[in-house]
């Protein structure tokens, strides 16, 4: 079948939108029998074609797929013996049915499709535009593909389970897609990481609250995959973490770096390298293959978790990629994916249900769209959503983004905190109940502890709210969860005890749904609906969204929802009394379906402090966050004490009534501090934690037995904590009360050090960062030796690390023959770390100097060589001569000078300007010989040498 033939002018009576978004499709879909075109009902008004128009072919097998228009889906919903394979707009559809449901009432025409149907909308798109360029695509087959017909229009590029790539043509397209047993086809997209991360805040959260509350919680027991580029795995804050696999990825990305540091950071190189989990194992896996890793890799590794911060374009449809992941987790229960929402939130789709929406539908893949997965959006350090973060809702409108977090930069930072957050709660899981959890139950609890941001309840910006660590941790700690199954028609009930002194009841319902087929309308399978009976047999629906285009931006109503595998209802101030959870198996597949709910109470009149909490760090004279939750409905006033509480100072009286948190620059202190909310005259006082700034230190000296590190003393320094790294991890090598000290090199584990000051009573500042030694520019006193040309002089600038252990007098030396240097100056040793000493009778060319320094034990230090040139303006050197391979010319000045070369019988053989101090210049290709060189300068001579070629 030639391309040409699919070609179809269309007619149809659509709405300009419609016929945008849908011309693409229509033009692969519709190839008809003339007369079966014009036997239809409505159709001969509505379509024609032209004269390429394929022709009914003998022994034709009668076709099962129709595209339709219906004015109201729910009519075809409703129609026996017809299923829809594909929602093409509000009222076009792909069906399938085994009769031909041309003359149903409910349909306003119903046309042949051909097996266009099979093709992603990414792959439709690229036919259209370059229909003559070679494409890659994967393809889904069932069991039995006939590879020898597949390879008559393709090549064959790798065979893994069920997917197939290729690379072929689009003419042969259509051909491919006939193929009985090719289920779908996808072209080959790239992946592309989604923003690099400059910084971060783990209080946004609640992440420093797990620290504080959970001390233990380390991620020690886990480990999880990082699918994108290669991370460093020498990075100091990763150090001998990273596990082996057979598809770890060959590119070096500071984005994984920064990633795996969010997740997993043990804070080595700083306080910014510290991540949620300290000590979990990490693995990486090569993200350019955009289908899941083997499940078995998942096993023999133990890896429980996936981060995915990448993206590729907007991608509205039930893909491969997507169905791939929901059929991964739903037969592998407690291994979690986490996927960035995206960072193209301010684009609109070009196809699907939402085409040309503005600021919304736009997820960054259609691995994005499945249900079983956790996909994650950005916010500010104030909770506000990014306008670049990608938004709901998916492509058949269910809830997208489930949750957000922090991702100022970015939503690969908001997934990255988010997998590390759900490390954690699998190892406090696993701790507690000796297994590790379904990926349905964290999501639920994920989802049900989150703080609801912008619209009331759900919506499409945020899902259900951002990020809440500390809380979701809470939920496990306390078990406030459950676990079922319903069957068809089953229901499932579980009584709660409630009473008025809860502000907020909220009950949140997962399940692992099955993968829908490919380009599904609708990805739900097994639909259950989640419910609360009140005392008085009052029914609480959940909260759910309208998915109509015209209505993504309204808020949330109750009632029963048909689209998601996450459903959350909540009671504002309860009566007391029994309530009843109801799980109802509305329409079950086959069996019965496994759920998770997990539930939390609000109290009323509540205030609490988030962060900081005890032991957290400040910094001094900086813009710090502070968190907390208040539920007093009043407005209060805040307060600093350095003094334990014995006197407070005022920071602000202004604190609103629903502020959650407050924008404080700390004093120029270093000391413990507490914080204090005054509100309705009740004092709610802060754990204690400490206001400092990092201590920097400096290289002194770093010679071959020991080393010099120092420091500057600041207000409140009583001592200070040497740290060096041992067995990858920063350990405190020794203390001291002084600004410098000297190290024994046989004490140390490494080149890498940090300072942190000690204050009162047992106060450990912040740490500075963690510094390689060797890479700082000072070697055993030297820091640098540096040469500058005067007029008639060259004066030599000597840095010194440090004076301590010096004595006598620095010599400064020239070299003047081979092997043999002079003295020209000398300078006794001071205080000072600075020495200038003047060449006053510099010769024409390279000058080689050096300095000599003499410790208290009578050990000779002398630095490396420095060289400088010295030349009158009109002065030129070239150099080496005789000459092999290359020689340099060396000039007094810069000017537009030219450089030629002439052989001795005065033949011009080369010309070159020459216009820098020192100018190299090859001479391979010259023969063997002797050459004339000269210069000129504006037609003028200015120099002229011989040249030996050898």
């Amino acid at each position: 079948m030639h391309t040409r033939h699919l070609a179809i002018q269309l007619n149809i009576k659509f709405s300009f939108k419609e016929k945008k978004c849908l011309y693409i499709l229509f033009l692969f879909l519709l190839t008809i029998n003339y007369r079966s075109a014009t036997a239809q009902k409505q159709t001969p008004r509505d379509v024609y074609f032209d004269h390429l128009l394929k022709k009914k072919e003998k022994n034709q097998e009668e076709t099962k797929a129709y595209l339709v228009k219906v004015n109201d889906t729910k009519d075809l919903k409703r129609l026996t013996d017809v299923k829809i394979i594909r929602q093409l707009s509000n009222q076009h559809y792909i069906v399938w049915s085994n009769h031909n449901p041309i003359h149903n009432n409910a349909l306003n025409y119903c046309v042949p499709a051909n097996d266009g149907y099979k093709a992603s909308d990414n792959l439709l798109a690229h036919w259209n535009k370059q229909p003559k360029s070679e494409v890659q695509l994967i393809l889904k087959v069932s069991v039995g593909i006939n590879l020898s017909e597949l390879e008559k229009y393709a090549s064959i590029l790798s065979i893994h389970g069920h997917y197939i790539t290729i690379r072929t043509r689009p003419q042969y397209l259509p051909q491919l897609l006939a193929l009985p047993r090719v289920e779908f086809a996808e072209i080959s997209r790239k992946p592309v990481e989604e923003f690099s991360i400059s910084n971060t805040d783990l209080s946004v959260n609640q992440i420093f609250g797990v620290h504080s509350l959970f001390p233990t919680l380390r991620g020690q027991s886990i480990i999880a995959s990082i699918k994108e580029n290669q991370y460093d795995k020498s990075d100091l804050d990763l150090l001998g973490r990273t596990i082996p696999t057979s598809n770890q990825p060959i590119i070096p990305s500071e984005h994984a770096t920064t990633i795996a540091t969010l997740i997993g950071g043990n804070g080595t190189s700083s306080i910014y390298g510290l991540g949620v989990a300290p000590e979990i194992h990490l693995t990486n896996s090569d993200f350019s293959h955009l289908l899941p890793d083997d499940t078995s890799s998942f096993r023999e590794n133990r890896i429980s978790a996936q981060n995915h911060s990448y993206g590729t374009n907007i991608e509205n449809y039930y893909g491969l990629e997507a169905q791939a992941y929901d059929e991964q987790i739903n037969q592998t229960d407690t291994l979690m994916h986490i996927f960035s929402a995206g960072n193209v939130g301010t684009s609109s789709p070009t196809s699907g249900l939402y085409a040309g929406l503005q600021n919304h539908a736009n997820l960054s893949g259609t691995f994005k769209q499945a249900k079983n997965v956790l996909v994650v959006g950005g916010t500010n350090q104030e909770n506000l959503i990014e306008r670049l973060s990608s938004k709901g809702p998916a492509y058949d409108g269910r809830v997208k983004p489930e949750i957000t977090a922090y991702g100022l930069d970015g939503t690969s930072e908001a997934a990255a905190l988010t997998t590390g957050v759900v490390c954690l709660m699998q190892q406090h899981y696993k701790d507690k109940f000796h297994q590790m959890p379904s990926t349905a139950l964290l999501k639920s609890i994920l989802i049900n502890s989150a703080d609801d941001i912008g619209h009331p309840h759900v919506d499409y910006d945020s899902g259900f709210g951002t990020l809440n660590a500390r809380e979701a941790l809470k939920t496990i700690d306390e078990s406030r969860f459950k676990t079922g199954s319903v069957a068809q028609g089953q229901d499932f009930s579980y009584p709660i005890q409630l009473n008025q002194s809860i502000k907020e009841f909220k009950i949140s319902l997962a399940w692992n749904d099955p993968p829908a087929s490919l380009n599904a309308p609708q990805a739900l399978v097994n639909d259950l609906d989640l419910w609360i009976e009140d005392p008085h047999g009052n029914q609480l629906l959940p909260w759910t969204l309208n998915p109509s285009p015209d209505s993504i931006l309204t808020n949330a109503t109750r009632q029963k929802d048909h689209l998601n595998n996450i459903e959350q209802v909540t009671i504002d101030v309860p009566q007391d009394g029994t309530y009843t959870v109801h799980v109802y198996g509305n329409k079950i597949q086959s069996g019965a379906q496994t759920f998770h709910f997990s539930y939390q109470s609000t109290p009323i009149n509540q205030f609490e402090w988030y962060f900081p909490s005890n032991g957290d760090q400040l910094f001094t004279a900086d813009q710090n966050y502070l968190r907390f939750k208040n539920n007093l409905n009043s407005p209060g006033s805040l307060y600093y004490s350095l003094d334990n509480g014995l006197s407070w100072t005022s920071i602000t009286s202004s604190i609103s009534a629903n502020a959650n948190l407050y924008k404080w620059q700390a004093p120029n202190v270093f000391s413990k501090a507490l914080l204090k909310m005054t509100i309705n005259n009740q004092d709610f006082i802060s754990q204690p934690f400490s206001i400092s700034r990092p201590t920097e230190f400096q290289v002194g000296y770093n010679c071959e037995r020991d080393l010099l590190l120092h420091w500057n003393k600041k207000e409140g320094d009583t001592g200070y904590t040497i740290y060096n790294l041992r067995n990858n991890t920063l350990q405190a090598l020794t203390t001291t009360t002084d600004t410098l000290i000297q190290i024994p090199k046989t004490t140390t584990a490494s080149n890498y050090f940090a300072v942190g000051a000690q204050g009162a009573t047992g106060l450990e500042g912040i740490k500075g960062f963690t510094l390689d030694i060797g890479q700082q520019g000072v070697g055993c006193y030297i820091e640098n030796l540096l040469a500058r040309i005067g007029t008639n002089t060259i004066t030599l600038t000597l840095s010194l690390g440090s004076t301590l252990g010096l004595t006598g007098t620095i010599q400064c030396q020239k070299l003047v023959g081979l092997d043999t240097f002079n003295t020209f100056s000398s300078k006794a040793i001071t205080n000072s770390l600075v020495y200038a000493f003047i060449d006053e009778q510099p010769k024409k060319g390279i000058q080689y100097y050096r300095v000599i320094l003499t410790t208290t034990e009578g050990k000779e230090i002398t630095s490396d060589l420095v060289s400088a040139i010295y030349l009158d303006k009109s002065q030129f050197v070239l150099f080496p001569n005789p000459v092999n391979e290359q020689f340099s010319i060396l000039s007094g000045t810069i000017a537009e000078y030219e450089f030629a070369i002439y052989s001795m019988d005065g033949k011009q053989m080369y010309s070159q300007l020459l216009n820098n101090l020192h100018q190299e210049f090859s001479a391979t290709w010259l023969p063997t010989g002797i050459y004339l060189c000269k210069i000129t300068l504006n037609g003028k001579p200015v120099y002229e040498t011989k040249l030996i070629k050898i």
